[in-house]
């Protein structure tokens, strides 16, 4: 009976280890398994990284070129805004082409108005100037404000007889506008 016993127990003893060494060979499996896939979500965030940072290099080389190809267009619209400071410039110019054209001139509101949206490069600068003359006069000077090289928008205008007392004394134009300046 014992001799019947022995390969039963040293089968036992196989199957266990066998048993163990299939655990063994599964636990490795799993482990190297986790290591794969650690590393291959290590290599796809580097990868991710890589084009998000191709794409800003992509993204700032198309802008550098667009900048250098758009230079000359750029200087030629930013030559239709008046200057950061050239805001007294431009109204003593207006006050002297209203003398040069036999006009009385009064200008009766200048304010600085942020663009909607907010634009970061330009603003507008609002102006109404009063002037004061013969029917040409009037009508040269309000006609050549417009073929300034400067981005001008009227918003409001009007012509109307002076008279002082019962006398006619010429004409006034008032003209509301405007004009697009750099900040």
């Amino acid at each position: 009976m014992i001799n019947n016993m022995l390969p039963l127990r040293s089968t036992k003893i196989l199957f266990t280890v066998w048993v163990l060494l299939t655990f063994a060979l599964f636990g490795g499996y799993i482990y190297f398994l986790n290591l794969i896939s650690s590393t291959n979500n290590a290599l796809a965030q580097i990868e991710h990284e890589l084009e998000r940072e191709l794409n800003k290099e992509n993204t700032l080389r198309n802008l550098d070129f667009l900048m250098k190809e758009t230079e000359e267009k750029r200087r030629i619209l930013d030559s239709y805004s008046i200057d950061k400071d050239g805001v007294v410039g431009f109204i003593n110019d207006l006050e002297r082409y209203a003398r040069e054209t036999e006009n009385e001139s009064e200008i009766t509101l200048v304010e600085l108005k942020d663009l909607d949206p907010k634009h970061s490069m330009f603003e507008l600068l609002r102006l109404t100037i009063v002037v004061r003359g013969s029917w040409n006069s009037v009508t040269n000077f309000i006609d050549e404000i417009h073929h300034l090289p400067l981005s001008i928008e009227t918003t409001s205008f009007s012509i109307d007889r002076k008279k002082v007392g019962e006398v006619f004394d010429g004409w006034e134009g008032i003209v509301s506008l405007e004009i697009l300046k750099k900040k």
